[in-house]
């Protein structure tokens, strides 16, 4: 009996060393709840898991949000899609802000989508035509690991989409604030704490987004707040219930 319970904690052990920041379950819904404060607003969102790929050394994760505020990158009262990738021999969940590759691609699909099977030459020659004025670079995305010391830097990256005369530019960078137990109505969670500025530019307007989010094993995000420079909170999201 010894034997076996050793056997038991070996094998939950090395279950929970190796994790995802994010759920890996097809259907699995997540409801949120923002309130934000100066306006005194309370909104409700949902997330599901709407598919999970395997690609061998990784795991492609899209998750569509549903609700009436996501995110200032989101459309409000409209669906946003977010993608996680953990990359399995690295043991690093990877949140998807921004990817100019996904981005090209969907609209490859678009135009493809236009001409029937024998005109696949002609659809190609009018994306190629597309591409030149109006196409998408880098990527914004947050890596999220355990082994990581408070204060560590997140790296920075950029994004770039280029439609005709308009330039958009994006870029993120952080820094690893340790690990926090947060308290919500679906439960405890053990979770990474992050600290990101995110900026965003179109032509010659620019704004500034400061963000505090939390991030748990096999869950994803838990809590989010959306700060000013100083550190006020300016809005919190906080997960409050899970249906698997």
């Amino acid at each position: 009996m010894k034997k076996i319970l050793v056997l038991l904690c070996f094998i939950l052990y090395i279950i929970s060393a190796h994790a995802q920041y994010c759920s890996i379950k097809k259907g699995r819904t997540a409801y949120y709840v923002t309130t934000e404060v100066k306006e005194g607003k309370t909104l409700k969102d949902t997330m599901c898991i709407a598919d999970v790929v395997d690609k061998g050394d990784r795991l492609i994760i899209r998750e569509d949000a549903f609700g009436e505020h996501y995110d200032s990158l989101s459309i409000k009262s409209g669906v946003n899609r977010l993608f996680y990738i953990y990359h399995k021999n690295q043991d690093i969940t990877e949140v998807i802000l921004l990817d100019g590759k996904s981005e090209n691609e969907t609209m490859k699909k678009i135009i493809f989508s236009r001409y029937p099977s024998n005109q696949q030459e002609k659809a190609e020659r009018e994306y190629q035509k597309y591409s030149k004025n109006i196409y998408a670079e880098g990527r914004i995305s947050i890596p999220l690991k355990d082994h990581v010391q408070n204060g560590d830097d997140i790296p920075q990256c950029n994004f770039l989409q280029k439609s005709g005369p308009i330039t958009i530019k994006g870029s993120l960078k952080g820094k690893y604030k340790g690990r926090e137990t947060i308290h919500t109505p679906a439960g405890d969670f053990d979770c990474i704490k992050i600290y990101t500025e995110q900026k965003g530019k179109v032509m010659f307007i620019s704004e500034t987004e400061y963000s505090i989010d939390w991030y748990a094993k096999n869950i994803g995000l838990v809590k989010s707040e959306t700060i000013t420079k100083k550190g006020k909170v300016i809005s919190t999201t906080l997960l409050y219930a899970i249906k698997e």
